[in-house]
């Protein structure tokens, strides 16, 4: 074998391997992954973030971005609970699924059931709660 074949043999393999490492961040990007353990242990944004309480109808769920991040408001009996929308498993973004009642993650089909507790797949923690105050006709959510 030439120095130049071996030399190209050692390239393909190199670029083989750069293309398999770059598969699982490209993924993330395309799926709505955040990138995992970076994107939670971010540092948060300071003070908390004011929704009009008219934005967020009495039993329905509302989707508000808090510093960059989605969080989900559900005004019931009075209060507000408010819940991180990222996946515990790798930050993906979850969704409410009516139908079932549960959050499910797009990435790896992990599962919370209607408290954010994990019930299927790769979460082992529930979704986070974040401190909402209802302030006369605003919500005050802090991250």
């Amino acid at each position: 074998m030439s120095r130049n074949e071996s030399r190209r043999d050692f390239l393909k393999q190199g670029a083989g391997l750069v293309l398999a490492g770059a598969t699982v961040p490209l993924w993330n990007l395309l799926s709505g992954c955040q990138g995992g353990q970076d994107s939670r242990n971010a540092s948060p944004a300071s003070g908390p973030v004011m929704v009009p309480l008219a934005l967020v109808p009495e039993g329905r769920r509302t989707v508000v971005d808090v510093h960059g991040k989605p969080v989900e408001l559900l005004r019931q009996d009075g209060g507000v609970t408010a819940r991180s929308l990222r996946c515990t498993h790798q930050g993906c973004k979850v969704a409410w699924r009516e139908a079932d009642q549960e959050y499910v993650c797009p990435c790896h089909d992990g599962r919370f059931d209607h408290e954010g507790q994990p019930v299927y797949g790769m979460p082992r923690r529930a979704l986070p709660l974040l401190h909402a105050v209802v302030r006369d006709d605003v919500i005050e959510v802090s991250a």
